[in-house]
């Protein structure tokens, strides 16, 4: 009896696919579902058991069977699974939605492609690769391994995706456009130029909005006080006021996530400097961030201080009850399993930073809202930014009881992700 093993089951998408395949051209006599989530187990998606965790794999008949990797979620654990079932020596065999116009195309043997996707001619889908229903790969476009295109999104022609890239749903990239190793394109945008390796980008047109570690931003050749004059020129004009101290939080002027946004893309334009919007959260004061930008300084601490802090990390009033939210020790373990939730990474700890485990703003905002289903407090991605710590982000929670949300523009920012939604699968 040969057996297809599922590995992953929070996708009944891929689990149609699969039985669509095998009812084109009967190729397993059994088809079964693995997921480490003990609760799932017993249970089925669409009349497919899921029987066991990704550790069942041992018993597999490594001659005969096979499995397929349905982890979509992110790149990076699409990554760790892969080479989970590679440890137990089962093949890793692809699934292409019957009907599909793949003629011309070179296709790894591990692929997944949904119903509706076009895939061009001469185009390459390397080892790991998914294209999501609806989504369109141009021809000879070039996907390196593990590369996930969500529904809808658009690859025009003789665009290279480098190893490990997530391109949100309905986004589009312009033709012959290269987009760098581990790179994310936000759900919604529209990239017209190239992307550094491990950037976050999102918007119409897409605007780089964070830059990882294997990524490099681009520095001004100008000096300090010039970075300052067009930050501080930049901030004056969004909060439609006439000064700004340049070592005064820009929070205690009313700057929200919404005109870090603008001021990013002023700035842009004036000097041609690629700002990360977590940066200017992070860097509070407008002095700060300038010698941030030209490195003629050592970046400051990312610790919250007293120059650093928003208004709304003032001590809580004794006033406030503290029963509904945890002890502090117990707020930091909740947020630590929190990212290691969303961030899909277990050796988090309570000084891991968020963004440099491979968060984005989307995963941001699911930690935030996994958070306050915990605490009852309004958290916003921002906060995380301004917080990226497990140690940081708990006293900050417990700091801000009663006090109103020290995002200012919660709803608009909200509001704004919601509407470029980073498509989860």
């Amino acid at each position: 009896m040969k057996t297809l093993y599922l590995c992953g089951a929070g996708n009944s998408e891929g689990v149609r696919l699969a039985l669509r395949v095998n009812q084109r051209e009967p190729r397993w006599d059994r088809i079964v579902l693995l997921d480490d989530d003990p609760e799932k187990h017993g249970s089925d998606l669409l009349g497919v058991p899921i029987v066991g965790p990704f550790d069942a794999l041992a018993d597999a008949d490594p001659d005969r069977d096979e499995a397929v990797n349905l982890v979509a979620r992110t790149t990076a654990g699409r990554r760790r699974a892969r080479a989970r079932i590679e440890s137990f020596g089962v093949r890793l065999t692809g699934l292409v939605s019957p009907g599909c116009d793949v003629l011309g195309a070179d296709l790894a043997s591990d692929v997944l492609v949904y119903p509706q996707a076009l895939i061009g001619p001469e185009a390459r889908l390397g080892p790991g690769s998914v294209v999501f229903m609806g989504a369109v790969i141009g021809h000879e476009a070039h996907l390196e391994r593990g590369c996930v295109v969500a529904a809808n999104a658009v690859l025009n022609a003789r665009v290279r995706l480098g190893e490990g890239v997530y391109v949100g749903s309905n986004a589009t990239i312009l033709p012959e456009t290269t987009i760098g190793a581990e790179a994310t394109v936000g759900a919604g945008s529209s990239v017209i130029a190239d992307v550094p390796p491990a950037a976050t980008v999102i918007g119409v047109p897409a605007q780089i909005l964070l830059v990882g570690s294997t990524g490099a931003r681009p520095r001004p050749t100008c000096d300090v006080d010039t970075v300052v004059r067009a930050l501080t020129d930049a901030w004056c004009a969004v909060l439609e006021i006439e000064t700004l101290p340049p070592d005064v939080p820009v929070f205690e002027w009313g700057a929200t996530s919404l005109g870090a946004l603008q001021v990013a893309g002023r700035v842009r334009t004036e000097l041609g400097i690629d700002l990360s919007v977590v940066d200017l959260f992070r860097f509070a004061t407008v002095q700060e961030l300038a010698r941030h930008v030209a490195d003629a300084s050592p970046a400051p601490p990312r610790a919250s201080g007293p120059a650093g802090a928003s208004p709304a990390t003032a001590p809580v009033p004794p006033s406030v009850p503290t029963g509904s939210i945890p002890a502090e020790a117990d707020l930091v373990t909740e947020v630590i399993r929190v990212f290691q939730d969303v961030l899909d990474r277990a050796d988090l700890g309570p000084d891991s930073h968020f963004f440099d485990g491979g968060g984005t703003p989307a995963a941001a905002q699911e930690a935030c809202q996994a958070l306050q289903e915990v605490t009852g407090e309004p958290l916003c991605f921002m906060q995380v930014a301004r917080h990226p710590t497990p140690k940081e982000l708990a006293r900050h929670l417990r700091a801000s009881i009663g006090q109103p949300p020290s995002c200012p523009a919660q709803g608009v920012m909200n509001r704004l992700i919601h509407r470029h939604e980073w498509h989860s699968n």
